[in-house]
């Protein structure tokens, strides 16, 4: 498949740490006119205030942010920032963390049916205290990450920024509109390319 060829989408990586292990969030953000380094910058500021102010309360302590990779989609320009957080940014959830694969996922939402058009993120950092012996996870959490989550469309949006499904296939997005945050435990497993988040 060639690269991703759409200058007006980039792709922006959230690099966590747990212990030895790395953690990555990824999302696809639209503007209106192509990507430069500055306003990759600027995008990558964002998702720093985003962590620091909506996401960092969902997650325990162990759980470091420590650098922000935004790349631009155009293979005759690619233009690359890599943002580092130092020192890096742990999560502030007390209590005890729960296993690094233990989960919840926030399902992005464009209005449109099919499975092409909505995407996930799984959210790093559960603890313990999240979680209940059916499987699930407590209302305050899953509250927390609704509006995490929420709170990410809304500082995109002040930016005249979207935050979109990207399209493999024919370099197209598809904006996201919403989110749904289901009270599951889900599993953050070591994933294979292409296939899956």
């Amino acid at each position: 498949m060639p690269a991703p060829d759409n200058p007006l989408v980039a792709k922006v990586s959230l690099i966590f740490t747990r212990d030895t292990r790395t953690l990555v969030n990824t999302y696809h953000v639209q503007r209106a006119t192509p990507w430069d380094n500055a306003s990759m910058t600027a995008l990558a500021v964002i998702f720093q205030s985003w962590w620091a102010n909506d996401y960092r309360p969902y997650s325990v302590a162990n759980v470091l942010l420590r650098e922000i990779q935004v790349r631009k989609y155009d293979p005759d320009d690619p233009q690359a920032v890599d943002f580092a957080i130092s020192p890096p940014v742990p999560g502030t959830a007390g209590g005890t963390p729960d296993t690094a694969a233990t989960t919840q996922t926030a399902s992005w939402r464009t209005g449109l049916a099919g499975r092409k058009f909505r995407g996930r993120f799984y959210a790093v950092g559960l603890g313990e205290a999240a979680t209940n012996n059916d499987d699930s996870v407590t209302s305050p959490f899953t509250a927390a990450l609704t509006a995490a989550a929420g709170g990410l469309l809304s500082r995109l949006a002040v930016a005249s920024l979207q935050l979109v499904i990207f399209h493999k296939v024919d370099d197209t997005a598809t904006q996201v509109l919403t989110t749904i945050v289901e009270n599951l435990i889900d599993s953050q497993r070591r994933r294979l390319a292409n296939r899956g988040a």
